[in-house]
């Protein structure tokens, strides 16, 4: 598939995003460190029956995320350091899975999920049920 090398991404408040072609998926990003400005492309949702807007502190002891019920979770650090994500209270920054600072991790299916970080940060959760 052949595409132009960047573009700009519209952003919901109007402003203009500089963006680039990310062929696996075959979709426009941003790129890395692009000031904020985040496009997600989600796609095949079924009928969603409510969401839930949340924003956690995560610190340096495990904190729950989900529970176990099915559902779809997009996460998003908005604080200036790594959130580190596991499948129980054991996660720790050495095991668990990072989210870097403006990176958004999308997650769907029945699990639990716990995070920790190195120093205390907050993590913008859109759940969808």
């Amino acid at each position: 598939m052949s595409s132009p090398e960047s573009r700009d991404l519209p952003e919901a408040n109007g402003k203009i995003a500089p963006a680039y072609w990310d062929e696996p998926i075959g979709d426009w990003r941003p790129p890395r460190g692009a000031g904020g400005a985040t496009y997600v492309h989600i796609t095949n949702l079924p009928a969603i029956r409510e969401f839930k807007n949340l924003s956690v502190h995560v610190g340096t002891s495990p904190v729950s995320i989900a529970n176990g019920h099915k559902k779809k979770l997009v996460l998003r650090v908005v604080g200036d350091g790594p959130v580190y994500l596991g499948s129980d209270s054991n996660v720790s920054v050495d095991n668990g899975f990072p989210i870097l600072p403006g990176e958004t991790f999308i997650l769907e299916g029945d699990f639990t999920l716990y995070a920790i970080a190195t120093i205390s940060q907050q993590l913008k959760i859109l759940e969808l049920n």
